[in-house]
């Protein structure tokens, strides 16, 4: 694919769990609901600005600067998503193609700002891949955050990660794309 943000959302929300590439992908237990999805799909006045930021293995801050962000609506399609592959890191049959006309992506600026225009009111996810090199290793952590928006609202979030929480997603040390 041409477009990298693309690649990002359709590897990002399809399968995760390249650990685990040799065995066959567990099967999804969330249906795609498309009528969960409907409202969001119209164009709204809301808006969504933040900053991607995690904590490496050696503690020091990593602002995703030149990252990939998406936002996708909360339903209980996407918490499995979010729930299954990116925090437990379970590889899974591939997302419903309709999903993706759901999904916004951005790349974030040198420090690490995104924002997301046009949103329909609701509560969404927003989760950023940052890319740092810890030494000679390039190194990849998921964050994840969700957020509600209001009509004509425009939100702040900090996308951040400490890897050294307890509820943290998988540590992703692969290339995406």
């Amino acid at each position: 694919m041409k477009n990298p943000a693309l690649h990002f959302a359709v590897i990002a929300f399809s399968s995760l769990g390249l650990a685990s590439c040799a065995t066959a992908p567990l099967s999804r237990q969330a249906a795609f609901d498309e009528t969960e999805f409907a409202h969001y799909h119209r164009p709204g006045s809301g808006a969504v600005t933040g900053q991607l930021v995690v904590t490496g293995a050696d503690g020091s801050a990593h602002v995703g600067m030149n990252n990939h962000v998406a936002i996708f609506p909360v339903t209980a399609y996407t918490k499995e998503i979010v729930d299954r592959e990116i925090g437990n890191g379970d590889y899974l049959q591939p997302s419903d193609p309709r999903f993706l006309k759901y999904v916004q992506t951005a790349t974030t600026d040198a420090h690490g700002n995104f924002r997301f225009n046009h949103l329909a009111a609701g509560e969404y996810f927003v989760l950023g891949l940052a890319q740092w090199n810890e030494g000679n290793a390039a190194q990849y952590q998921w964050a994840c955050e969700t957020i509600k928006v209001g009509s004509g609202q425009n939100s702040a979030i900090k996308l951040a990660h400490d890897i050294h929480s307890p509820k943290r997603p998988m540590l992703v040390l692969w290339p995406l794309w």
